[in-house]
């Protein structure tokens, strides 16, 4: 999604709380040189290990807020930055924003997808409902993410004190194919952008329906947020 969405061939990726380094190892096989930064050891360990790109991969110590200090700096700009279902666990969502934002190049964008946590929020049905956990650990694991992640007001408040503060555009929208109805104008664009691997993303979105009266599938429950630097 971020690659269809950047608007210009992307020569540098950096994955925002990469992880053990399943997505940055995706992310190789398609940019010339990509960077992932995590806060935890044995994640940037791991990550490490997986990838095998040589100079063109690069995996650092860093949080998402620490990309603003001299180390995070020393990476240099990108013109794709993402984060994927690790937003919630950021200690200050605002500074961290703002540090990424500072690590891209103009025009340069940043998309982060996350679950939404309803605004009249009961963990344990809307879990249920709205995910349909395989067993108690994996609805456990859910019940938590949705409740560190944002409301759809929280992001809106998040977003525009982001612009308030440094030269972006930010946008929130939620469910569909990157918060657009797969049925939309936009949506279509977005697959003919990258269609080679967006193919298999409608696949699993038709795989994902839920039967008639159980909720809506898994994807009408994230949010997606687009940060743009502008030029």
């Amino acid at each position: 999604m971020g690659l269809a969405q950047v608007g210009r061939p992307v020569r540098r990726l950096l994955d925002v709380s990469c992880g053990g380094g399943d997505l940055l190892a995706e992310a190789a096989r398609i940019v010339p040189e990509v960077v992932g930064v995590d806060p935890v050891a044995v994640a940037v360990a791991a990550a490490r290990q997986r990838l095998t790109g040589g100079p063109r991969c690069r995996v650092d110590e860093l949080s998402m807020e620490q990309l603003a200090d001299p180390a995070g700096q020393t990476l240099g700009t990108f013109d794709l930055a993402i984060m994927h279902l690790v937003f919630g666990l950021v200690e200050n969502p605002l500074a961290g924003l703002l540090a990424v934002a500072d690590r891209l190049s103009e025009g340069g964008l940043f998309y982060a997808t996350d679950l939404l946590r309803p605004a009249a929020f009961n963990a344990d049905p809307h879990v249920a409902v709205a995910f349909r956990p395989a067993n108690s650990d994996e609805h456990a694991y859910l019940v938590d993410q949705v409740a560190a992640s944002f409301s759809w007001d929280e992001l809106i408040a998040l977003g525009q004190a982001v612009e308030r503060c440094a030269p972006v555009r930010v946008e929130v929208r939620a469910g569909g194919l990157g918060g657009f109805d797969i049925a939309s104008g936009q949506a279509r664009r977005l697959v003919a952008a990258r269609a080679q691997h967006m193919i298999p993303l409608l696949r699993r979105f038709e795989d994902d329906g839920a039967p008639e009266g159980a909720g809506p599938p898994p994807y009408e429950v994230m949010w997606h947020l687009y940060l743009r630097r502008l030029t």
